[in-house]
């Protein structure tokens, strides 16, 4: 699974992963977290994005999203967040 960290071993976050990277958007959301529930059938991950009011990205994750539900009878919950924290850290005072 390309991108992906502290990811639990469940193959609905493998096919999310995998559905990323063949809609080209590996590298440009990458995936920070993602948590499945094979009981409940619930995956919850987390991306990155670079300015996270990106509405097209955010579409384009939910496309692949909505895909792995429809394939995968799960739902998938997806939560964005800064690629880059340091711009939103405290500032030091000077």
């Amino acid at each position: 699974m390309i991108g992906v960290h502290d990811t639990t071993d469940s193959e609905f976050g493998i096919y999310f992963a995998e559905g990323l990277e063949h809609a080209g958007l590996t590298h440009v959301a990458p995936i920070l977290s993602a948590d499945a529930n094979d009981e409940t059938r619930f995956l919850t991950v987390t991306v990155a994005l670079q300015n996270v009011a990106d509405w097209k990205l955010r579409s384009q994750v939910h496309q692949v999203a909505m895909r792995v539900e429809d394939e995968h009878d799960v739902t998938v919950l997806c939560y964005f967040r800064p690629l880059d924290l340091l711009p939103f850290a405290p500032k030091h005072a000077r």
